[in-house]
């Protein structure tokens, strides 16, 4: 008889995506395939010829782990593949990866987000002519301001993050450029004393009360005073002397008065209460 070595097939060290089942000995007879990939198995000789020792490879497509589409403080370390091998992730937020295939597997590409937590920009709290358009947040996702004056907007956390609330105040611009900016919307000049802008257009102030100013500037100032019930006019050079519409007389505010307010009306040379 002729002695026959056994010999690895076609099949020896190839790549599949399941078993082999041809091609697995050139010569002599195959044994049964053990493993679930890699598989190996035997030619056996014949007629005390050799055995070859055969084997074939699972073909592993890469493929993204959990952390593939989370949101992270830092860098994912863990979870970065299911299959395959994870390269150097890319990036300081976001970050990628690429999921690398074995034996011929096609490649996966991943990434993860980071997370940004809202935080107002320099524009918070600060006071302005008009709404301010710019750095409003230093991250996060600025919101549309409500208000008009003192106006106030949302940072938006991205990825998980949280918001962070910020406002900014109305200047006392052109009308009241020359004001003292004090602190919670409080305004002072020293003709006029303490003011509150805070529900601009009207001031509250601090004997008057509620007012609603007309002009862009203190050398001629409309007031719709509603504890009045009339419109009176003065000026930076003439108050306390006030001009009030509903009857046309001139008044001297007696500063300092309120609730009530005392004037002197010059129409009727009499001191009036109101």
């Amino acid at each position: 008889n002729l002695i026959v070595n056994g010999a690895c097939g076609s099949s020896n060290g190839g790549d599949f995506n399941t078993a082999p089942a041809t091609n697995l000995c050139n010569s002599g007879t195959a044994s049964a395939l053990s493993g679930s990939g890699p598989w190996s198995w035997n030619c056996a000789g014949q007629n005390g010829g050799t055995a070859a020792a055969c084997s074939a490879n699972l073909i592993v497509d890469g493929a993204c782990g959990s952390s593939n589409g989370g949101d992270f403080n830092s860098a994912p370390a863990t979870n970065l593949c299911s299959s395959g091998t994870a390269s150097a992730l890319s990036g300081s937020g976001p970050w990628s990866w690429n999921c690398a295939g074995q034996n011929g597997g096609t490649a996966a590409a991943c990434s993860a987000n980071l997370i940004v937590n809202g935080a107002c920009g320099s524009s918070n709290g600060g006071d302005f002519n008009s709404a301010p358009a710019t750095n409003l947040c230093s991250s996060g996702t600025a919101s549309a301001l409500s208000g008009s004056g003192p106006w106030s907007w949302n940072c938006a956390g991205q990825n998980g993050g949280t918001d962070a609330s910020c406002s900014a105040n109305l200047t006392p611009g052109g009308l009241w450029q020359d004001a003292q900016v004090l602190s919670g919307g409080w305004d002072w000049l020293s003709w006029f004393g303490y003011f509150n802008i805070n529900s601009s257009p009207w001031i509250y102030h601090m004997q008057h009360g509620w007012l609603y100013p007309y002009g862009t500037s203190t050398d001629s100032i409309w007031f719709y005073d509603p504890e009045m019930n009339s419109f009176w006019w003065t000026s930076a050079a003439d108050y306390p002397y006030v001009y009030r519409a509903s009857d046309g007389a001139w008044l001297y505010y007696k500063e300092g008065s309120s609730n009530p307010r005392w004037f002197y009306n010059f129409s009727t040379n009499q001191w009036e209460a109101d």
